[in-house]
């Protein structure tokens, strides 16, 4: 697991060795990179090692915790005030603050506070991760790609594109059929219909995209229906009548 980052910014010499001792005893994912008395140090050291986390005290002789943020440049990590006092907590959190913990801070909600933290790095990693996957798998079609990655019941199912029957709009999501089984993805069907090799799927309604290997037969009756092997009837819309004759012989 990888470690948090972090930085200590308190006027107070014993205050910082507190913290960084508490740190260092009961949060064994987190590493301490700099622990300091000096805001203008801290705002050049800031940049260079980039932290997952700023403990920042609030009543400072050289520069407010407040000051301080108003000084940083692009700041993407998480500040968590430290102070003796209560009455900066409204202001604090208007500075987008992960949390404010009041001195002397007790071992119990610093602990409480890392996990947080380590939990939502967790999870923006793990989104990270399937949005670079589902880039990878779901190209443009110009790639060909034989493989969707969808996102069902808080799962990542990988579909064989050549096993999908059809896709079928169901208000703002695509309910897919593959035969036997059916996943229901957020995406739109007009999403899938630029993931698609228009030479295999055609978009035979404005509520439905079809594989043409599962496709039996078309008639013209009843203003036009698709019928599929499995049985299952489409309704075909006249206008797009010309998409079948590309496979005409």
């Amino acid at each position: 697991m990888n470690k948090l980052h972090v930085i200590i910014l308190d006027d107070e010499k014993s205050a910082c060795q507190l913290l960084n001792s508490m740190l260092d005893q009961y949060c064994p994912n987190v590493h301490v990179d700099l622990v300091t008395q000096d805001p203008f140090l801290a705002l050049e050291k800031i940049e260079v090692l980039e932290p997952d986390i700023l403990f920042l005290d609030i009543n400072m002789p050289k520069m407010s915790g407040f000051e301080f943020i108003d000084k940083m440049k692009d700041f993407n990590g998480h500040i968590i005030f430290t102070t003796a006092y209560d009455q900066y907590a409204i202001q604090a959190f208007k500075y987008a603050a992960f949390d404010y913990l009041l001195k002397p801070i007790h071992v119990e909600q610093l602990e409480n506070t890392i996990t947080r933290l380590n939990t939502l790095k967790i999870k923006k990693n793990e989104t990270n991760n399937v949005d670079l996957l589902l880039a990878a798998l779901n190209q443009d079609k110009s790639k060909k790609s034989e493989v969707l990655a969808i996102h069902n019941n808080g799962d990542l199912h990988f579909l064989n594109k050549n096993e999908v029957h059809y896709f079928e709009a169901s208000s703002n999501y695509t309910v897919i059929n593959c035969g036997a089984t059916k996943h229901l993805c957020s995406k739109t069907l007009k999403e899938f219909e630029n993931l698609l090799d228009e030479s295999c799927f055609i978009r035979v309604h404005k509520s439905y995209i079809v594989n043409v290997s599962y496709i039996d037969k078309y008639s013209p009756k009843d203003g036009g229906t698709l019928h599929l092997k499995s049985g299952f009837v489409i309704p075909f819309s006249r206008r797009k009548r010309y998409l079948l004759n590309q496979f005409s012989i």
